[in-house]
């Protein structure tokens, strides 16, 4: 499993993809939404790991 570290360089790299596709194509664009949704799906990743340290 990754360490908590990891999960949120990883969530910041992808809220700045999502951020640069924001500002270049639109926030109703598919390269926007791609990101945004994934990062969710990191911050429901991180979630769930600092659930498991408790």
């Amino acid at each position: 499993m990754k360490s908590l570290e990891t999960l949120e360089k990883e969530h910041f790299r992808i809220e700045q993809l999502a951020c640069e596709a924001r500002d270049k194509y639109g926030i109703h664009s598919k390269s926007f939404s791609y990101y945004y949704h994934k990062m969710i799906d990191k911050e429901i990743e991180i979630q769930e790991y600092q659930g498991e340290e408790k």
